[in-house]
């Protein structure tokens, strides 16, 4: 969205101050619908190329995920490792094995429900359920590999583009580091209320029997 100014050109989308969250959901959707309908029409001219000149390689104008429910994480990780950034910016199409249900929106939408649960289940060790907030964060004792967690990113970023709304109990703490914001205690507590409490009464404490009314020292 472009205005013409004194000096030019003047994009309002780069003062998102601007606009309400549902001017913002109604952007990122059609900045999608566009950047798919050019990745589609790039992929027809290729297709079209490749009529007239073999060594022109045919490509599909979606991103085709066929997938096992039993393997969707291995099977997932297959088909991105072997796509290109710019498949990324497909119309995506979602097959399950075995199954013949169309994928007119439902079948994607159980993708990224199943997979994203299976993600943060914690047999992968990669994040820790805190019982008290119902949240969850990353786990300082995983064995896996950071591909998975690069493949979360993806699937994340593949879900909002493709306007699919995704189940992420994280607290408002990783999101501040997205925007490179430091965090406080405040979000410490959102995560683990017990600990935060405890920590702001040591802060609120002034007195300097400090070790043993709570019976902590700093060795």
């Amino acid at each position: 969205m472009s205005i013409q100014g004194h000096d030019g050109v003047v994009t309002l989308c780069r003062y998102p101050f601007v606009f309400d969250a549902q001017a913002k959901t109604t952007l990122l959707h059609t900045d999608a619908v566009i950047q798919m309908q050019m990745a589609v029409d790039q992929a027809q001219m290729q297709n079209f190329s490749s009529m007239f000149l073999p060594a022109v390689e045919s490509v599909n104008p979606c991103l085709i995920l066929i997938v096992r429910r039993e393997n969707i994480v291995g099977d997932t990780m297959e088909v991105l490792r072997k796509s290109k950034n710019v498949d990324y910016k497909k119309p995506l199409k979602v097959i399950f094995v075995g199954e013949e249900a169309v994928d007119a929106g439902g079948v994607r939408k159980e993708f990224f429900l199943l997979i994203m649960k299976e993600l943060l289940d914690p047999k992968y060790g990669m994040f820790r359920y805190y019982e008290e907030s119902r949240l969850i964060w990353f786990s300082n004792k995983t064995f896996e590999d950071i591909d998975l967690f690069n493949l979360i990113g993806v699937i994340c970023g593949l879900a909002i583009y493709n306007l699919t709304i995704v189940e992420l109990n994280f607290p408002v703490a990783l999101y501040k580091k997205l925007l490179k914001r430091k965090p406080t205690l405040d979000d410490l507590k959102e995560l683990m209320p017990d600990v935060g409490r405890s920590l702001q009464h040591l802060l609120d404490y002034t007195e300097d029997d400090l070790e043993d009314i709570f019976c902590l020292n700093f060795t």
